[in-house]
């Protein structure tokens, strides 16, 4: 009996089942909340130039009537900015003796044109926001770039998490993982809060990344509760709650202008997972893997327990599930381990792999950058967020069905691709407001359909042997480029739509290189190399391999071949094609092609050459 089996018995998507998703669900928002949290944590905000002499001026237009405010600080603004275009500066102001209070009439601009940097700090507009990270160290003028590089910080812990906590979770159970996920994350952002400086921020916010592998280990936990025909469902199901989060977060950061206590708001969300310590158990498909059948045996009683299914457990169903796992045993010491080096192996397996990489890495940088930057678009932040978030629902939902449509994975794929590329340079025609918050939002639709399209994708064109392996170096290559992606919005500085003709140059790119990789809408897996290589490969192809491996038990008349024909050039290229065709079908690596004719005719013959790189001697 084999672990799925053991769910058509207790339920495959029953009581249980929805009690450990209303744990998946949550967990799923809250990590969206924690990976986007820096958009509200540190919003950028009008600002200039303090004047100390009207340090109390300043404090009484918030305290006096909060109506007038915009209309009271700009009046000093006004009178003490020099004008820089159609704008007032942010990092200069006139070099005057300023009044110890500001009277209605004065103007810096009457006295001088000399202008000096900001040396006494700097005025915010606390309208919208009434403290940000910005705000209090100061992130402006010549700072204003470290958010970004904080950004990419807590990216690059993101990145380490993922080796951290997927040993923790192979070697000590899915749940101890996640829990001490869990724990870290909400300890480490709680001292956050407590940021007396911009590099103590900084450095936390790392930390933080580093321990926040909440919705990797959930989706694995949500896929392993369920039984086989459920695990489409689940899939789907678990990152619709993902875009959730960005609304909540938006909710949250209206309700609370204050970064500190936004913070400190998030992470009191913590608390409702512990809540299912002593409720869940431990997956059973793990324990069942690690041989601890009497731990497994009583989870699988609760689980059938709950679902009230006890009675359909046959009387000695772990004996079966020892058997079944002892077969298995022995069939994988049988088995060649998986290396990454096979991903490379064969000619069009190695193209494609290089391709997926490049796919997982373009979608990753994207999706983040136009995530990021959504608050950047010219619109109440508020809003834009949650557009950005609530337009992936439809985005998963569509993907459902176009990748079964005439159009198949790769035109999908392709289609979405080049809809958000074009999205993203067409920013460039449009001024901050409406219409570039609309295009930024079907630039991020086309990105958020397509990462759904390329999970499908990916596990459909690696072979059985790889296909966890390629999808795992796949997913490392988009989280090392992805936290480049709030770097690159620092190239807005050079010119403001640079960031956007990247990720919509990149995204088209991406989306051509589509037509190199097969089709396999309707196709069975791969479950070996060679499957792989056949992959939608044309039938006259397909004729050319079948027609060589028959060949190989009669190389006599390739011998012949070669010998009555050696000084024809138009022979020679044949045998070349001929190698170069069947190579990543035998799985070989044929070097020195460039070798004279002679060479070629007197160092073997030829069915010494091919008994030498057949696959079994590879």
């Amino acid at each position: 009996m084999k672990s799925d089996d053991i769910f058509r018995y207790i339920g495959e998507f029953n009581r249980f089942q929805w009690l450990v998703f209303s744990l998946v669900s949550f967990c799923s928002l809250l990590s969206a909340m924690t990976a986007f949290s820096q958009v509200f944590l540190a919003p950028s905000v009008d600002h200039w130039c303090a004047i100390s002499e009207w340090a109390d001026d300043v404090d009484e237009c918030w305290t006096s009537n909060k109506n007038l405010y915009l209309e009271c600080i700009h009046n000093l603004r006004n009178a003490s900015i020099p004008l820089e275009e159609d704008s007032y500066s942010r990092c200069s102001k006139y070099d005057v003796s300023y009044p110890t209070d500001w009277f209605e009439g004065f103007s810096a601009y009457n006295y001088t044109n000399v202008t000096i940097p900001c040396d006494e700090g700097w005025v915010y507009d606390r309208s919208v926001y009434q403290s940000s990270v910005i705000m209090d160290f100061d992130l402006v003028c010549a700072k204003k770039n470290l958010k970004e590089i904080e950004q990419s910080l807590y990216f690059a812990g993101y990145f380490i998490a993922q080796f951290i906590f997927a040993t923790i979770s192979d070697r000590f159970g899915r749940f101890k993982a996640f829990y001490l996920s869990s724990l870290l994350s909400a300890i480490l952002g709680t001292i956050v809060v407590f940021s007396p400086s911009f590099w103590f921020f900084a450095i936390f916010r790392f930390l933080q990344g580093c321990s926040n592998m909440v919705y990797d280990l959930v989706f694995v936990i949500g896929m392993e509760f369920v039984g086989p025909s459920k695990r489409v469902l689940a899939g789907t199901v678990i990152p619709l709650f993902y875009p959730l989060g960005y609304i909540l977060l938006a909710l949250l950061a209206f309700l609370i202008p204050s970064w500190r206590f936004l913070q400190l708001a998030i992470m009191c969300h913590f608390i409702f997972i512990f809540l299912f310590f002593r409720i869940l158990p431990e997956s059973i498909r793990w324990l069942i893997s690690k041989k601890k059948y009497e731990e497994a045996e009583r989870a699988i009683l609760k689980a059938a327990r709950i679902n009230k299914t006890s009675h359909k457990l046959p009387r000695n169903f772990m004996n079966e599930i020892k058997t079944e796992v002892e077969t298995e045993e022995q069939y994988q010491k049988q088995k060649k381990n998986p290396y990454i080096q096979d991903l490379f192996r064969t000619k069009r397996l190695r193209r494609n792999s290089l391709n997926l990489i490049y796919q997982w890495s373009v979608i990753a940088l994207v999706y983040y950058g136009l995530s990021l930057s959504s608050s950047n678009l010219g619109s109440n932040d508020f809003i834009a967020f949650c557009i950005s978030g609530a337009v992936e629902i439809p985005a998963y939902i569509i993907c459902l069905f176009v990748v079964d449509s005439f159009l198949g994975r790769r035109g999908s794929l392709f289609v979405f691709q080049v809809i958000s590329g074009a999205a993203c340079i067409s920013t460039t025609f449009f001024p901050v407001g409406a219409w570039r918050t609309t295009t930024g939002t079907i630039g991020k639709f086309g990105i958020s359909t397509s990462y759904a399209i390329i999970y499908i994708y990916t596990s459909e064109i690696f072979p059985t042997p790889v296909r966890g392996i390629g999808i795992a170096i796949c997913g490392i290559f988009a989280n090392a480029i992805s936290s480049f992606s709030s770097v690159m919005l620092i190239l807005g500085d050079i010119w403001e739509p640079m960031p956007y003709v990247i990720f919509g140059s990149a995204s088209v790119l991406g989306a051509f290189l589509c037509f190199l990789l097969p089709e396999t809408r309707g196709k069975p897996l791969p479950e070996s190399l060679h499957d792989a290589e056949m992959i939608d490969m044309p039938k006259r192809w397909c004729h050319c391999v079948s027609k060589c491996q028959a060949q190989l038990s009669v190389a006599s008349h390739s011998q012949r071949c070669v010998d009555g024909h050696t000084s024809s050039e138009s022979t020679q290229t044949m045998f070349k094609d001929v190698i170069e065709d069947t190579e990543g079908i035998l799985g070989t690596t044929i070097q020195n092609m460039d070798q004279t004719e002679e060479e070629q005719r007197k160092g073997m013959n030829i069915h010494e050459y091919w008994k030498m790189k057949s696959v079994e001697d590879v």
